[in-house]
């Protein structure tokens, strides 16, 4: 079943820190779809197979990315949002001012409830 836009997000938000994000081990405050760590990006989560993101796909958005491949590389669950909500989530994930020990930060918080805002449609309220 589709997950909606606020079940998305709240995935992201419940499930990383400044700790847990996949960070680049040599410059980190940059994430990376597969980190040498084992972890993976937000986006990456959402994609059916995180062997995709080879080294010609890291530093690209995940705009870049949907218009490239197409959007039959997201698990069934994720697919059928807007594109840009997609660009949206990667952002949230990706800055760094967004996530702190704990979790997501105020800003972070703020910057997820306007992406909530922007994307969530009458049909997702009213699964």
């Amino acid at each position: 079943m589709r997950k909606t836009v606020t079940e998305i997000v709240e995935l992201i938000v419940s499930s990383y820190n400044s700790n847990t994000r996949s960070m680049d081990s040599e410059k980190p405050t940059r994430c990376m779809y597969n980190a040498s760590s084992g972890r993976h990006c937000a986006f990456a989560i959402m994609v059916k197979d995180t062997t995709i993101f080879t080294s010609t796909l890291e530093g690209l958005g995940a705009r870049q990315i949907l218009n490239r491949l197409g959007t039959g590389i997201l698990k069934d669950e994720f697919n059928g949002h807007n594109i840009e909500f997609y660009q949206d989530v990667q952002h949230l994930h990706d800055n760094y001012r967004y996530w702190d020990d704990e979790g997501i930060t105020k800003s972070g918080r703020e910057y997820a409830d306007r992406i909530i805002t922007t994307y969530e449609t009458p049909a997702d309220v009213s699964v």
